[in-house]
């Protein structure tokens, strides 16, 4: 078994250093929404989310931009 977190736990550990708990789970909660996705349970759905993150630009867009580039390392494809 992986010590690795999984994405969904690495997204929100992420997201809360850079912007509090509460932005961080609205963040969370806006983004799957708006990428249609159920849950972030492969690198492709942290892709993805990545993705959409990015096109709120500033801070959260970089760090969309960091979230696309760990799916990648983790496997996804484009």
């Amino acid at each position: 078994m992986s010590d690795a977190p999984s994405f969904e736990v690495f997204v929100h550990e992420k997201l809360g250093r850079i912007f509090g708990e509460k932005r961080a789970r609205e963040l969370v909660r806006v983004t799957l929404r708006d990428a249609q996705i159920p849950a972030l349970n492969t690198a492709e759905d942290l892709l993805q989310f990545g993705r959409f993150l990015e096109r709120r630009g500033g801070f959260e867009g970089a760090v969309g931009a960091m979230f696309t580039v760990h799916a990648v390392l983790k496997g996804a494809r484009e």
